[in-house]
């Protein structure tokens, strides 16, 4: 057994190329060349040296086969060396080795010489090793060869029973005793290292599957999150120990169906980054953002989820804090704002009785009072966008109708509105500060149209389609020259808010009337 190991560390070493050392599959196919190389030149020598010995007639031809057969195992073992190439100089061997065997086998008898019964090894050889066009092409040159000699007994182009007469008994019992030794020698390396070779794949596959076991149990068991294998109905087959530590469950309590009753979940298929609020073991409120992906089986039946479910209740209650906080101060600000202003009002309206009606006087006291309602209905917007309901589409479009409808009321405009329900809009919830630059994108528009478009038509629509938001506002105003004249600023206060929103913002003006609009993808809302 030393002398094996010791031998495969010098074939491995200093005979097989490193490339060949990539994988166990390889390796085991270049050691068994390397073997059957080493073997088929130390037979050759071997066999040439036992004819010899045994006095057996032999022609120079046949020396010089068994000599270049010898130098060939040699030279294809270089090339393994040097070049990390297996197909090469297993071709090479094969195809020469068969040229040789030709050689030698026409003049000991031909279809009669135990020469001939090489070209049987030389096909099974070709069959280990080669693709199978290959090892075709190789078995046809044999069997053309056998059928060669075949038509030449027959043609009596050579004296063949004669030629293997020449031999003598001695030559045919050292090549059959050397073909049977060197036919079971490179079944035996062939078939050992095959099973020692996927031995070794075996224990590699195996560590490798353990090692990704341990990997992925260490991993489900230690992250924070809720890991599941699951139907697109819910049904799980596996949850990780997440649940345990998020909801307090065992994990195989709530196996099957009822992992996706606690969460209330019916449809595992459209869920990406979506909240949920359950009840845990101990019946506390636990909110979890879902996302669920569709993942391959072997049965390829597209019915095999995987989702995951992290714990955002801090932050969900977090958000109900800063919610109720917008809310105070918005209805503090509104309260406090609006007592103030109300004031002002008054005493002006008392100051200006008691200040009789100087035009001096009632002029300030005009200024004063426009003042006070331009505060009050900026304060308005300002305090609308910190209450939380601004957050919602249906706030923000119900806000900005009721600005158009008061703002136009007085004038000779019609305006309208256009968008689905209010119920349809209230599913939809923006980041905080997006309504106020929604709000005054549009009040600028409102403005600007009425003012300079000389239009009797505003009509104001909002779309959600396919995660896409677009409010845009339309007039029919055909005189656009002042407005073109004098929307610099407000249009560039409408780009930049725009931009702030990562929104689009177009506008058109022509004879027909005029289009300011945006247009957006709804940002993700977590919690």
């Amino acid at each position: 057994m030393k002398k094996i190991k010791r031998l495969e560390k010098f074939v491995d070493q200093h005979i097989i190329h490193k490339k060949l050392h990539q994988n166990v599959e390889q390796l085991g196919r270049a050691r068994f060349v390397a073997y059957g190389l080493l073997a088929s030149s130390l037979f050759v020598a071997t066999h040439w040296f036992f004819i010899e010995v045994s006095g057996s007639y032999i022609t120079p031809l046949k020396n010089f086969c068994n000599a270049a057969g010898t130098i060939l195992g040699i030279v294809c073992l270089i090339i393994i060396r040097f070049s990390g190439n297996l197909q090469i100089p297993i071709l090479l061997n094969l195809l020469l080795g068969m040229a040789f065997v030709v050689a030698s086998s026409y003049y000991s008898g031909g279809i009669y010489s135990v020469d001939a019964f090489w070209l049987i090894v030389i096909s099974m050889v070709a069959f280990m090793f080669l693709n199978r066009n290959q090892s075709v092409l190789i078995l046809a040159l044999c069997i053309g060869i056998y059928f060669f000699y075949y038509v030449a007994a027959i043609n009596e182009w050579r004296d063949f029973r004669l030629d293997n007469e020449t031999g003598g008994p001695m030559y045919d019992f050292v090549n059959i005793v050397f073909l049977l030794l060197f036919t079971s020698v490179v079944s035996y390396v062939y078939v050992s290292g095959l099973n020692k070779t996927k031995t070794k794949l075996k224990d590699l596959k195996d560590k490798q599957f353990n090692n990704i076991g341990t990997k992925y149990k260490y991993i489900t068991e230690n992250v924070s999150e809720i890991i599941a294998l699951h139907t697109a109905t819910g049904e799980v087959s596996y949850l990780s120990e997440g649940v345990k530590s998020i909801l307090g469950y065992e994990p195989s309590s709530l196996l099957g169906i009822k992992y996706s009753e606690l969460l209330g979940v019916k449809n595992f298929k459209t869920l990406e980054n979506e909240t949920f609020s359950c009840l845990d073991a101990k019946g506390k409120e636990v909110h979890l953002e879902i996302i669920s992906k569709e993942i391959s089986d072997e049965l390829n039946t597209g019915d095999i989820r995987i989702s995951i479910a992290r714990d955002v209740t801090a932050k969900v209650l977090e958000s109900k804090k800063l919610e109720a906080l917008r809310e105070q101060i918005a209805n503090d600000f509104h309260d406090e704002m609006g007592n103030k202003l109300a004031a002002i009002t008054l005493n002006s309206n008392v100051l200006s009785l008691q200040l009789g009606e100087e035009k001096e006087h009632q002029q300030i006291i005009q200024k004063i009072e426009d003042n006070s309602r331009s505060l009050y209905q900026n304060s308005r917007d300002f305090i609308w966008s910190i209450d939380p309901k601004s957050d919602k589409l249906d706030e923000i479009f119900l806000h900005l109708k009721d600005f158009g409808e008061d703002f136009l009321q007085s004038l000779s405009i019609v305006f309208s509105t256009d968008s689905p329900t209010i119920a349809t809009l209230s599913q939809y919830k923006l980041p905080m500060s997006f309504g106020r630059h929604i709000i005054l994108i549009f009040k600028e528009a409102i403005t600007n149209a009425a003012k300079h478009s000389n239009c009797t038509t505003i009509e104001l629509s909002i779309a959600v389609k396919n995660e896409q938001i677009t409010i845009q506002l339309m007039d029919n105003g055909k005189n656009r020259k002042n407005q073109i004249v004098k929307k610099g600023k407000g249009l560039l206060s409408m780009k930049k808010r725009a931009e702030i929103l990562n929104f689009q913002l177009k506008t058109e003006f022509n004879e027909k009337g005029g289009l300011v609009s945006v247009n957006g993808k709804l940002p993700k809302m977590g919690g």
